[in-house]
């Protein structure tokens, strides 16, 4: 009978289970995870949008004669905001002073006077001092600006602009300049972004340091070529050293960041690639940034308040209100002071009522440290890598792990990293024996990974972790070298796809012996396969990565496999994040006990307390937090071929197929005992990390999701194949809710209630 494809989500089976008493019995697991994601449409992105709208100003807006323009971010000091600006005669501002305003309302401003000069004729900044910016830190504030040597003249004027500091202990002033000045100047290197010019500083602090985004120019481009820098120093004086990775954003003529959660946002002009311009962008370190949002009618020139610019609270998020360059109606009429609300909705443009546009950010979800391009630069280190991708999707495949899926994400620069990645494990390597000894990796080497290839059974009279004569106990538990510690060849590889094969010789609990050849392929889904496997519509609004794996093993030696003397079967586990809001959501058939078995069994580690599983009529829903271990599994005969899980506070699914197919030796039984039965095991499993008992730590923590073959009765020859397919998939919940419904038969927010 040809197999039939069912929904799965992809499982994996916690070591800890091999650790701490009887291990679960073999089985088949889907699941659905939700994490931290973006928006957007592989091939033709569909970006949520925020409206900016524009006002006019009290006190700095339009007047005769009189320039104001580009002006720094809005802070409030004592019931007071304050905006700095360069101020002049003529439209650039390549002749002019800079002066401030303070507030009561951000709408009614009164010109408090000059704050600072041009240099000394001659010097860095003795033509123009512009583009004001602040910084407020140690007690003190501090006005980075602009400098050019040259006067301006009408017609190719060419400003070497640099970035200078002036410091004083009151927003009001007296402002003395640094002796250090200027702070920023273009780079030496002609190759360089901004080896012509450098201008408009946007301060934030970071991870205890200044983190200085500034825009900059190469040598012989124009001013539609202006790309974004970032400087780093330990000091608010510097010195600032730029950043390795610069530019940060390929584009940009006005700098206007802000943190963002813990990450940082930045939002984007008219200026640059297409791909970016009008749109608000997104980096959870700082440095790898990409699109979240569509900017309609965007600040010009913005200078934002930013109320957690300084404080590194880990609480900011996208600025309500700010000032920018205005352009008055008539010939003649030079640029002034205006404001920009960030509307939520359009359409309310009524004074006072303005709302801020809720928007979501991956990176407030997803800390570098959980970023794919963390995890793929570490693991670059100490492991050969296989990196497939498609578009911004990629799978991270470790060849010497057994072709083992370590991590995906659907944004490889700046999306999250959906496998559990054991780094310590990883970083020290394979042990010597002498090493070994004593530490677990006597038994097992745990370097995580969202999909591996193991062999079961288990436990039992036909386990192939306990070698003739051994007891079922953790002492004499080991794990077969072939899926431990040995590599496995990388046969084929393309740029979505790549095959691993092995061949291996194993002994089973009661000596019968196997000659075993394994073939893994793992290959990336693109958004249509994804579609037409899980039978939904996947919609603009999200975004997802999707993959598949061929598990195939042969018996390559000159007996059958017969199930009096133990058969092998396939099994792949998982490892993923776990979060607070993590459920593990698994549908299963209705019917009576004596037919189909219970409806799950939560007894592997001792009964699951209520508090962690919800078991209903067709459906359960169990933890994912990583904070108590336990572990669920259901018979082959309750299986509806699915599971799930979802974080509600990161918005993504992750999804798993298998193909279910004719199962006449039963699955084997994992369990550490001598069995009677032993081909009833089942066949999807959920496993929830945490402590194994009062002041022992967890594994991980982590969550797991785990699927099996069928037990393998094969003649010399014959092949026994597995096929799972894993989607992680992000969006709103209006977009998840119906693939929710529909794959698991239930909503968010019956997921979100359960506990």
């Amino acid at each position: 009978m040809a197999s039939k494809f069912t929904l799965v989500i992809s499982g994996i089976c916690r070591f800890s289970d091999l650790f701490f008493g009887k291990i679960m019995n073999k089985f088949v697991f889907i699941a659905i995870s939700f994490l931290f994601v973006l928006p957007a449409h592989a091939d033709k992105p569909a970006f949520k949008s925020i409206t900016v709208m524009h006002s006019e100003l009290e006190g700095i807006g339009a007047e005769e004669g009189v320039m104001r323009r580009d002006p720094s971010d809005v802070i409030k000091v004592d019931g007071l905001y304050y905006v700095w600006y360069s101020k002049g005669k003529i439209s650039p501002g390549y002749d002019a002073t800079l002066w401030y305003a303070t507030s009561e309302d951000g709408r009614a401003w009164t010109e408090k006077g000059q704050a600072l000069a041009k240099g000394s004729k001659g010097s860095w900044e003795g033509g123009s001092v512009f583009t004001p910016n602040i910084l407020v830190a140690e007690g003190k504030y501090w006005l980075f600006y602009t400098g050019t040597s040259r006067e301006y003249k009408k017609g190719g004027f060419n400003p070497d602009s640099k970035i200078g500091i002036a410091v004083s202990n009151s927003p009001d002033g007296p402002w003395e300049r640094l002796d250090s000045n200027p702070a920023l100047s273009n780079s030496d290197n002609p190759d360089d972004f901004d080896s012509h010019l450098v201008d408009d500083a946007c301060l934030i602090t970071r991870k205890g340091k200044y983190w200085f985004y500034y825009k900059g120019r190469q040598l012989g481009k124009g001013p539609g070529q202006t790309q974004m820098g970032l400087a780093i120093a330990d000091k608010p004086e510097g010195p600032y050293v730029r950043h390795e990775a610069n530019p940060v954003i390929p584009g940009n003529h006005e700098v206007l960041v802000w943190p963002q959660g813990t990450g940082v946002a930045a939002m984007i002009g008219t200026t640059g690639p297409k791909e970016i311009t009008n749109s608000i962008l997104y980096a959870a370190d700082g440095i790898n940034f990409s699109k979240t949002h569509r900017v309609v009618k965007g600040a010009w020139a913005g200078g934002a308040y930013r109320p957690e610019a300084f404080t590194q609270s880990g609480e900011g998020t996208l600025p309500e209100w700010g000032v920018e360059i205005a352009r008055p109606k008539g010939k003649g009429k030079l640029p002034c002071i205006g404001r920009f609300d960030v509307k939520s909705n359009p359409m309310n443009t009524r004074v006072g009522t303005v709302e801020a546009a809720p928007v979501s950010f991956q990176s407030s979800e997803a800390p570098a440290s959980e970023m794919f391009s963390s995890d793929l630069n570490f693991m670059q280190q100490h492991t050969p890598i296989v990196l497939l991708k498609d578009g911004d999707a990629a799978v991270a495949i470790a060849p010497d792990y057994q072709g083992r899926v370590m991590t995906s994400t659907f944004d490889v620069k700046a999306g999250p990293s959906f496998g559990w990645i054991n780094r310590p494990v990883i970083e020290k390597g394979l042990l010597s024996e002498e090493e070994r000894k004593g530490k677990l990796e006597e038994h097992i080497y745990v370097f995580g990974g969202e999909e591996r290839f193991w062999l079961g059974p288990e436990g039992g009279q036909y386990a192939i972790f306990f070698k003739p004569g051994k007891k079922f106990e953790f002492s004499d538990w080991t794990t077969p070298p072939a899926i431990d510690t040995d590599s496995f060849r990388l046969a084929e590889q393309t740029a979505t796809s790549a095959k691993f094969q092995h061949d291996t010789e194993l002994i089973n609990h009661s000596g019968t012996k196997f000659s075993v050849g394994i073939e893994r392929t793992v290959k990336l889904l693109d958004r249509t396969n994804a579609a037409r496997i899980l039978n939904v519509e996947l919609g603009e609004g999200l975004r997802m990565v999707g993959y598949e794996t061929d598990n195939r093993i042969s018996n390559t030696g000159a007996e059958a496999w017969k199930p009096e003397s133990g058969l092998l079967s396939i099994w792949i586990l998982g490892m993923y994040n776990p979060s607070p809001t993590t459920t593990v959501v698994i549908p299963f058939k209705e019917g009576d006990e004596a037919t189909l078995g219970p409806k799950v069994n939560d007894t592997y580690f001792g009964k699951v307390p209520s508090e962690y599983l919800k078991v209903e009529d067709e459906r359960l829903f169990f933890r994912g937090d990583g904070t108590r271990r336990g572990k669920i599994g259901l018979t082959p005969q309750r299986s509806k071929g699915i599971a799930g899980s979802y974080d509600a506070a990161g918005q993504v699914l992750n999804i798993v197929t298998y193909n279910v197919q004719e199962s006449p030796n039963g699955f084997v039984n994992s369990m550490w005992e001598l069995q009677e039965e032993p081909y009833s095991g089942d066949v999807i499993n959920s496993y929830n990390d945490g402590s194994p008992e009062a002041g022992k730590p967890p594994l991980g923590p982590f969550y797991e999701l785990e699927t099996s073959s069928p037990a393998a009765a094969l003649q010399p020859g014959q092949t026994m194949k597995h096929v799972q397919r894993t989607f992680h998939i992000q969006g709103s919940k209006e977009d998840l809710n119906p693939l929710a419904e529909k794959l698991l038969g239930v909503t968010l927010e019956d997921i979100e209630s359960a506990f």
